[in-house]
């Protein structure tokens, strides 16, 4: 998805709010560690959790992001459940969202055009103007669980057009087409 998409995934139709989390607010509930991990009934902590980050400092343990949905659970609000203003959840914290930039020349290039599947002996995309792993054109948005709070507010572009030139446990990326 491009750094626009990724901002009218978080905040939908809505005007901007001032260091707002993807959420629409500015509050953020720094989840702590994991009740009943592994388990069906594995739930954050502490209570009312809604996000991760800073997990490598002040003495948390949890050491890695959370499964997707984690914060979510009938009869939850969007901020409660740390889902932007569609229902995408961690866009906020968590893992770094892969994003085209436009904070360079090959991300402004970008098409749009979508991918037909096909990867080069690389293990890159075939589709003229995608940027690639390793290359100008992409960047990350919306912090990980290693970020400071931050990090994941929905206008910092702090790394959006950081090239990152290897896969790592801080970094994930969200498919997204447009609708024919």
């Amino acid at each position: 998805m491009t750094e626009l998409e990724f901002e009218k995934a978080a905040r939908g139709p809505l005007p901007a709010v001032p260091n707002e989390f993807a959420w629409g607010s500015t509050n953020a509930w720094r989840a702590t560690g994991l009740a009943d991990a592994g388990t069906s009934e594995e739930a954050p902590t502490p209570e009312g959790a809604n996000a991760t980050y800073w997990s490598r400092t002040f003495g948390n343990p949890i050491g890695g992001p959370f499964r997707v949905g984690a914060f979510a659970a009938p009869g939850r609000s969007r901020e409660q459940a740390g889902a932007g203003y569609y229902g995408a959840l961690e866009s906020s914290g968590n893992l770094w969202e892969r994003t085209v930039t436009v904070g360079d020349d090959l991300g402004r290039a970008f098409s749009g055009a979508h991918g037909d599947g096909a990867l080069d002996a690389g293990g890159h995309a075939t589709v003229p103007c995608w940027p690639n792993w390793g290359t100008s054109g992409a960047g990350q948005r919306g912090g990980n669980w290693r970020s400071e709070v931050a990090g994941m507010r929905v206008a910092q572009r702090g790394s959006a057009s950081f090239v990152h030139t290897d896969r790592g446990p801080s970094a994930g990326w969200r498919g997204a087409r447009s609708a024919p």
